[in-house]
């Protein structure tokens, strides 16, 4: 029974996560996709791999640190809203 209601919650926090992550990763990054995939010839693999990562993952999934400002948080703000919106819609509370 606790293994379904989980699930329920899990689903549902799934449900409205994906299109936040689809819009900073792939949408919000689509200027750091294109210049990682110029990168041509030799060390362009490992090129292309710091501009994915600093280029896109940095900024569409930035990690959280105690000295960022309000704006830094975006990401942490629109999880927030998504687990408070999952509470009342699945009726649970967190504690």
């Amino acid at each position: 029974m606790a293994a379904a209601r989980i699930d329920e919650i899990l689903n549902a926090v799934t449900r409205r996560l994906h299109p936040v992550v689809e819009r900073r990763i792939r949408d919000e990054g689509r200027n750091g996709w294109g210049e990682a995939y110029e990168k041509r010839g030799p060390g362009s693999t490992a090129e292309r791999a710091r501009t994915i990562v600093a280029k896109v993952y940095r900024r569409g999934a930035p990690i959280p640190e105690p000295t960022s400002i309000s704006g830094d948080n975006r990401l942490l703000n629109e999880i927030s809203t998504i687990i408070s919106e999952v509470s009342i819609e699945c009726n649970f509370v967190l504690v």
